[in-house]
């Protein structure tokens, strides 16, 4: 099994600082640098006729750099920009091996730097103060450190050299890690040797600069290729938007305390509260308030073919993904967000850019979301969605139209494990991986508990408004919600940020009543918390309703109770599969439900194949021993065992468990039937010890008997040594 990496990339300084100095223009005169530029590129080639001719007539620094256009050069930073806060982001926007499955089209988040000299080297600070515990102890985190060069007559012959500081960018350090993520190397950081790297994509925006930095490098370990075609399982390369930005905060924002009793909102990264001896940590928002100017979205150039495939000829695509990023503009009650088609140039990794990215690659059936926050104050500074073309084949597959000549198909997806990735010390992690759901669980439903939609048409607006709702889902995250599992509660849902089937979803036409209630109260439009069903994410382990791809207010009574007997039903009698989705959907209640929903899981589960089953319906349904002894093998298994099993469950079992052990109506396997022995074992017990004893003594008087067969007398055999053994003690310590 190939490994899993994490991506640590610690990526220098240097290449944003070099870029940021190559703001200059032929067309310009000396007029940036009379205005104190904060950064200017000096060439190193001193011999060059052009260089010397601009030294001559008067162009100043910063217009040295057009003539470099090997931007082979040094580094003069004004020192007036010494004591200044910057931004500096990454997003990793190419990744091999894996792309996208390793983390490309992520964030790796945002540092707030600061720049001083010493010692002859100019050094970059991390200067956010988070882990500063007092006024004492506030350590100084360095990130960079690059030499300060002497004796470059170009430079030194500038009238203002004295007021620049020239480093030399290549000589800062230059190291990536990939770092494992608990598969193997118990987290051990394996080093990777950088090649060769170079720059391209620069940009001079509003407030600072963007670029790229394109690296190759071989690794310590082989890295997880989920495709299988990287020959050299060392290589990796990869593609790095950065950015130097100016540090400043929207005008009117305030940071907004995260709520004491519920989880609504993701938070802003942590920071220690000097002489506190306590964590801080803000609820992350935009600068979102009446009046604005709206936000920039801007949909991927890319786009635009799919509405020329057959497949998707009759359906407005781009108009779907439009509508579903500007819903939330009604959740507010004024524009928050504005949306056009990008140019062919944008790219999703420019950081002044928010951006709907399409991959074409059809394998991938999931959607995410990043961000780009203030890691002081949490405000919001950007954004992204990302959306694989197996979302649109899936959703195509539900919805089939006669006008779409050339329906697409649906290709099973990879599966999806995104790479957690740091940069810098920063930890990358996707807002949400939004999968398609399980293709069969979804038929069944539509067929069972829906009524599909009857012509072309209703299909067609059935595909736009599913399309919206996934876009909508992924939006939210990038405005501050978290997930809401509860929001089905409420049929079809009461929110938007749920995981929602489809024939649920299509009902949908945006922010529904938690989203707007939470939005608004995110954004200080109100001060009365969300009251609708809630949880997220950390609940899905502990509470059954808290559930993906879940249906009704009832789920136990009225979805998965149901359509687990009449699967079940179907797959005896040969017309049909049984409903796996249905089965565990009983079993998570089983295992983690109140004592109420516990029984009721357990007796819907074993209704049909409760031991002992009568011999006229053995005789009469062929499949029902099989179907009986497989699901009370799977169910044991997955609900009594304390790895994830429910105290109450094994109180109710005991009964089922020893009718199961002694075979009562003789299609219980011996596979069953040493799983019961260790199952009563491990319960320790009083009633479960007596059940062993109890089994053991009608084991013993059975095999007495001479009535077994042969196979079946050393079954019992085994089992009644298996007995004594776990008897012999029972109890540990005695």
């Amino acid at each position: 099994m190939k490994t899993w990496k994490t991506l640590l990339l610690s990526l220098p300084l240097s290449a944003a600082l070099a870029l940021s100095a190559c703001q200059g223009d032929v067309s310009q005169n000396d007029e940036l640098l009379a205005q104190d530029a904060l950064f200017a590129s000096v060439p190193r080639d001193d011999g060059s006729a052009t260089v010397q001719s601009a030294l001559q007539t008067g162009r100043g620094m910063s217009q040295l750099s057009d003539v470099t256009p090997n931007e082979t050069f040094y580094l003069a930073v004004n020192k007036k920009a010494l004591g200044q806060r910057y931004f500096l982001s990454g997003y990793l926007k190419q990744l091999v091996p894996g792309g996208v499955q390793n983390g490309a089209a992520s964030s790796f988040g945002t540092r707030v730097v600061s720049f001083k000299v010493q010692n002859g080297k100019l050094f970059v600070f991390d200067v956010s103060h988070a882990g500063a515990t007092s006024t004492t102890f506030d350590p100084e985190l360095i990130l960079e450190a690059y030499p300060i060069i002497k004796g470059v007559a170009r430079f030194e012959g500038q009238k203002k050299a004295s007021d620049y500081v020239l480093v030399d960018p290549s000589a800062g350090l230059n190291h990536f890690n990939f770092v494992s993520d608990g598969y193997d190397n118990a987290g051990a950081p394996d080093n990777v040797t950088v090649d060769v790297s170079f720059l391209q994509h620069y940009r001079s925006i509003k407030d600072g600069v963007t670029f790229e930095q394109v690296f190759t490098g071989l690794a310590a370990t082989p890295l997880y290729d989920p495709y299988g075609v990287e020959l050299n399982g060392l290589r990796v390369a990869g593609t790095i938007g950065v950015s130097l930005r100016k540090y400043e905060s929207g005008v009117g924002f305030t940071s907004a305390p995260l709520p004491t009793d519920h989880n609504f909102f993701f938070p802003s990264e942590p920071h220690v509260v000097p002489n506190v001896g306590t964590i801080e940590q803000f609820a992350a928002r935009w600068n979102i308030h009446p009046g604005m100017k709206p936000i920039p979205w801007k949909i991927a150039h890319n786009l635009l073919a799919v509405q020329s495939e057959p497949g998707f000829a009759d359906v407005d695509v781009v108009g779907a993904v439009k509508r579903g990023i500007e819903a939330w503009n009604t959740a507010f009650g004024f524009p928050v967000i504005q949306v056009e088609v990008a140019a062919a140039n944008v790219s999703f990794a420019d950081d002044d850019q928010n951006v709907f990215i399409y991959d074409e690659d059809p394998s991938l059936g999931y959607a995410f979301a990043n961000w780009r926050n203030n890691p002081l104050t949490g405000e919001i500074r950007g954004a992204s969605v990302y959306l694989g073309r197996g979302w649109l084949d899936y959703i195509n597959s539900n919805y089939p139209r006669a006008s779409a000549s050339g329906p697409s198909v649906l290709k099973k997806a990879l599966s999806k494990k995104q790479q957690k990735l740091s940069w810098s010390g920063l930890t990358s992690t996707n807002l949400c991986n939004y999968p398609t759901p399980k293709l069969p669980r979804e038929n069944i439903l539509l067929g069972k508990l829906t009524t599909l939609p009857a012509t072309d048409a209703d299909n067609k607006a059935a595909f736009e408004a599913y399309l919206s709702e996934v876009v909508t889902h992924e939006v939210g995250h990038t405005l501050g919600l978290r997930h809401n599992f509860e929001g089905s509660l409420v049929p079809p849902s009461s929110s938007v940020m749920d995981y929602t089937l489809a024939s649920d979803a299509i009902q949908l036409n945006g922010p529904q009543a938690y989203d707007i209630a939470a939005v608004r109260y995110l954004y200080g439009l109100t001060t009365t918390e969300p009251t609708q069903p809630f949880c997220s994410d950390e609940e899905t382990a502990t509470n059954p309703n808290c559930a993906t791809f879940d249906h009704s207010s009832d789920p136990l009574a009225l979805d998965y109770g149901p359509r687990y007997a009449s699967g079940f039903l179907a797959a005896v009698d040969g017309s049909g599969s049984l409903d796996y989705d249905a089965w565990y959907g009983l079993m998570t209640f089983a295992s983690i439900g109140n004592s109420t929903q516990v029984q009721t899981a357990w007796t819907d589960i074993f209704a049909p194949i409760h031991a002992p089953i009568p011999a006229a319906s053995l005789a009469a349904h062929p499949n029902l021993g099989f179907y009986a002894d497989y699901l009370a093998w799977q169910t044991f298994g997955y609900v009594l065992d304390p790895a994830h099993g429910n105290h109450v469950a094994s109180y109710i079992a005991i009964p089922e468990l020893t009718q199961n052990l002694l075979n009562t109506d003789g299609v219980r396997t011996a596979q069953t039937r040493r799983l019961v022995v260790q199952l009563l074992k491990k319960f320790q017990r009083d009633s479960a010890y007596s059940a062993l004893l109890t089994s053991r003594t009608t084991l013993q008087a059975t095999l007495a008997g001479g009535t077994l067969s042969p196979s079946e007398a050393l079954t019992v055999t085994d089992l009644i040594a298996q007995i004594t053994s776990a008897v012999s003690p029972y109890y540990p310590g005695s």
